[in-house]
Formats: structure tokens, sequence, C-alpha cells
């Protein structure tokens, strides 16, 4: 009996050892699109010379496997908790913090990189492919769902037979791309669709003591970039061109959904404009622009920290009793509310600030925040 290619199954689960696999079932499957799987076997030739034109057997080298495919961005159904996609952020370099127990948010990590099992059910057919880490790229088109687009690269593949599973998937209906809430430097532009790239570097380290020849993925760079077009403004209405030229900073946002436990916000608040074009979209113009997004640093979620820090001496919004010490932000004295989330260009004790939105509530004397230096910022909640 043939075998079909439409009944596919992704499941993937989050190694405890780099490389080794852990158990993947009917529970930790995905609802995913357009799944690619390539295993790869190097094949290690003998061309000999000998007196004969024919060639000698080639043997089997390093083997290796990817996978892409295509996922729907939405939430759990309830706030705080990690959404169905949660393990394939994490292997592509993400890490989810909940705050204040009703939102997630996924930040970019420069270390200790998370790695996963993916197996690849194809009616019939097992793989499971071991060391898993990929690159992810968002895609918003309005209209359709919110997706994200996977590539994953394992440091090695086994294969058997084994029945499909029944997956088990979240009952939560995947918000569509309307009344998103999108803003650019302040400004509510008129857009089609938004594109953001991780852009993962991924580079094999190869090991001869290796059955398969590779003892890791690694994620090795990144690059985040995107890009947007907006219908075409007098300057005096939005000014892009001396925002793109001056290397002026942007934030975008991005707001997806609109019930509790299935909203999604999409920040990247230090934006610099690569280019500028112009297009024809049915008789209106419109503008094409690309866009890197920088790092910032930014505040996470409340902790405890009573380690002596030095002093943020811009009191736009913080007071000089505020403390930070490259992790943590100490709000000491003075009011309380609107301390910004945002701080930027944190050196010799001294802090730019840029107001994003205000912390939950009004903040107590002696609260202290997580900081991290990231160049987005993923909210689930």
């Amino acid at each position: 009996m043939a075998l079909l290619k439409r009944k596919t199954v992704i499941g993937a689960a989050i190694e405890s050892e780099y490389g080794t696999a852990v158990a993947v079932g009917s529970a930790n499957t995905i609802l995913v699109y357009d799944v690619n799987f390539s295993p790869t076997i190097d094949v290690v030739e003998r061309n000999a010379q000998t007196e004969s034109m024919g060639n000698i057997a080639p043997q089997m080298g390093a083997r290796t496997a990817s996978v892409t495919f295509s996922a729907d961005l939405y939430g759990s159904g309830t706030a705080g908790t990690v959404p169905p996609i949660d393990v394939l952020l994490r292997a592509c370099g993400l890490v989810g913090v909940t705050e204040s127990g009703d939102s997630v948010i996924y930040q970019a990590t420069d270390a200790n990189f998370e790695s996963a099992t993916i197996v690849v059910w194809q009616d019939g057919l097992k793989h499971v492919l071991t060391g898993c880490r990929g690159r992810c790229s968002f895609a918003f088109d309005m209209g359709q769902r919110g997706k994200v687009e996977f590539t994953f690269e394992a440091k090695n593949f086994t294969y058997s037979d084994e029945a499909i599973p029944v997956g088990s998937y979240t009952t939560t209906t995947p918000p569509v791309c309307l009344n998103q809430n999108f803003s650019v430097g302040g400004y509510a532009a008129i857009i089609p669709s938004l594109r953001i790239d991780l852009n993962n570097e991924l580079t094999r380290a190869p090991n001869i003591s290796e059955a398969g020849g590779y003892a890791r993925v690694d994620i090795t760079d990144r690059k985040v970039d995107g890009t947007f077009s907006p219908e075409a403004t007098l300057i005096a209405t939005k000014d892009w061109y001396t925002t793109w030229s001056g290397g002026v900073k942007s934030d975008i946002t991005v707001q997806l959904g609109n019930l509790a436990g299935n909203i999604i916000k999409l920040a990247a608040p230090n934006v610099i404009y690569t280019g500028l074009s112009f297009e024809d979209r049915g008789g209106v113009l419109a503008q094409t622009m690309p866009f890197r997004c920088a790092e910032l640093i930014n505040v996470v979620s409340g902790a405890v920290d009573s380690a002596t820090q030095t002093t943020i001496t811009d009191t736009s919004l913080f007071v000089t009793n505020d403390e930070f010490n490259n992790t943590r932000i100490t709000i000491k004295s003075g009011a309380q509310v609107n301390k910004a989330r945002i701080i930027t260009d944190v050196v010799g004790g001294t802090g730019v600030v840029t107001l994003d939105a205000p912390l939950s509530g009004a903040p107590a004397a002696a609260s202290t925040f997580e900081v991290s230096k990231k160049e987005f910022q993923l909210k689930f909640f």
C-alpha cells in the first residue's frame, strides 16, 4: 500500500543531554505545515587508478539530517502557559520567561543553547532527529494566520517503522492578522505584511569519534532582520528618509489576537532601516523598508537582588537612587509609576531611557527587575 505524504506528524521535546534522544510521543506532537525532511549520508568515492575504466564501489560517510516546516503563531489558551511551539522556539536559541504569572516572554540567548529531539512520522515511517538546533522567521500577512517558519539541523538520525501516533493538539484557534495594531516609531503605517527573521547561523562540529561524524550543531551567530512595505507618505506625514539616512533608531510592534491566553505581541525596539525602494500596489505608491534589529537592554521580569549596583543618572524616568548592575535594575525611591521597560546605552552607570510600556502595576521601592540585552521580544499573554 502506498504511503501518503499527507499523513505526516511532527513531535519534539527538549533534550536533557545534548544529542541523546528523549522520548517523543503523541503528547509532544505539534500542528505543522509543509514538512520537508531531508536525510543525508555523504558518499565517499574510491576513484582509484586501475587498469579498468570502472570505479570501485563508494563507501558511506558522515550522516546528517534537516527538516523544515511552518507552524501557526498562537497561544495555549491560558495566560502564563507556554504556547504549543515552546520547544521549537527554545531549540532556536530563544528563552521563555514567565512574567507575573500571566505572560510568557521569549528572547534570544547568547549561551547555553538548548537542543531538541524531533521525530518525523510519515504514515508508518519514523525518523528520530537528535541534537536539533534551528532558526526561525515570523510572518504576519493580512487576513492570514500568523506563521513561524522553522529550519532544524540534526546531529544524527535513526529510522524505523512505527505506526503514526494520534496527535494531541490544543483546541485554541490561531488568531488571524486583522486589527493587529502595527506601529513603527509610534506611527500606524498601512502595511499588508511584516517579516522578522532570527537568521541563526548553524554550524556543525566535525568529530572523528562520532558515529555520524559530528559532535554538535552549534548556533554561532545571528543577525535579526526583517521587512515591511508601508504605503508611501509625504515627508510631513512620516519622514522615512531622515530616519533611514540618519540611522535613527525606531521601534516596531505588532499585536495579534485579543483573547486572553491567545494574544501575541512581537516587539523590536531598536530597529535601523537598511534600505528604501518603491513599488506599485494596485496603483498606490508603496515603499519596501528592510530593517535590522539591534540590541537593547530590556526589563523582563521581577526578581530579588540585594547586591550593590551602579547608579542610573538619567532622571527623566528614573531617579538617581535607582540602580543598575548589568543584569538587574532596582527601584530605590521616587515616583514608581511608569518606570521604563527599555533601557539603552547603559555605559559607565549612565542610562539613556526609552519608554516602551509601563511595568505592570506600580512597583514599590526596592522592587528589582531582571534585564537582558536582546534584539526583539515575543510575548504570549
